[in-house]
């Protein structure tokens, strides 16, 4: 039940976060070009939170602002988005999630992420598609990642018509579940040519690299 809750949670956030954007698809993809000097003029400033039994840690661009940062009970969030949006209208977020003592359940990583490509497949015209990557690790901790792609929704409200490709890192931390992914909405696309892939991920979350767990 705790992990369905997690589970369902997730779903919530993430189906509630799409909105219009005026961005068009040229622009959109500009944001794909991730050269090291291109990512390395946004890194000015770290953050650090305590999130639970431990301190998360990541990049904080000057193009991006927090939206949300706040605890509800086991469930921690944070979302921020480019300056010039806003909770209503974006075209890119960058969340952080944490859910207490969720690790000492171990929780599978590839349930977690099978099921945010379940509850995306509501909105999707096509089927989804999540490319789970091997696990690895993140300050010492037991990590995965996967990149999720949809070409076109078509059943999400006001992102009717949009598509939208999104980074995920779960990490299983000392005592809880942490969750790390940014969203990008675009015009539609056709999945065989995504705009992010094994090859160029790095650069799409790179302006908030590294990112780390640490202990109080």
């Amino acid at each position: 039940m705790i992990v369905r809750s997690l589970l369902l949670t997730i779903v919530f956030v993430i189906l509630t976060a799409v909105s219009l954007f005026n961005t068009s698809f040229a622009d959109s993809v500009r944001w794909f070009d991730f050269s090291d000097s291109a990512t390395e003029k946004f890194r000015v400033a770290t953050t650090t939170i305590p999130i639970y039994s431990q301190d998360v840690q990541f990049r904080n661009s000057r193009n991006w602002y927090m939206l949300k940062n706040y605890a509800l009970g086991n469930h921690y969030i944070i979302e921020m988005v480019r300056h010039h949006e806003s909770g209503e209208n974006w075209t890119q977020k960058f969340t952080v999630e944490g859910f207490r003592k969720l690790a000492l359940k171990e929780p599978p990583f590839e349930r977690i992420l099978t099921e945010l490509t379940g509850a995306n497949e509501v909105e999707c015209a096509d089927a989804p598609i999540l490319d789970v990557f091997d696990v690895k690790t993140l300050s010492s901790y037991p990590m995965q990642d996967a990149i999720f792609t949809c070409g076109n929704i078509t059943k999400h409200g006001v992102s009717q018509g949009y598509g939208k490709v999104a980074y995920y890192m779960a990490v299983i931390g000392k005592e809880d579940v942490y969750l790390f992914y940014k969203t990008q909405l675009l015009e539609p696309f056709d999945t065989d040519t995504t705009p992010i892939h094994k090859g160029n991920v790095e650069g799409f979350i790179g302006e908030f690299m590294p990112i780390r767990l640490l202990d109080h």
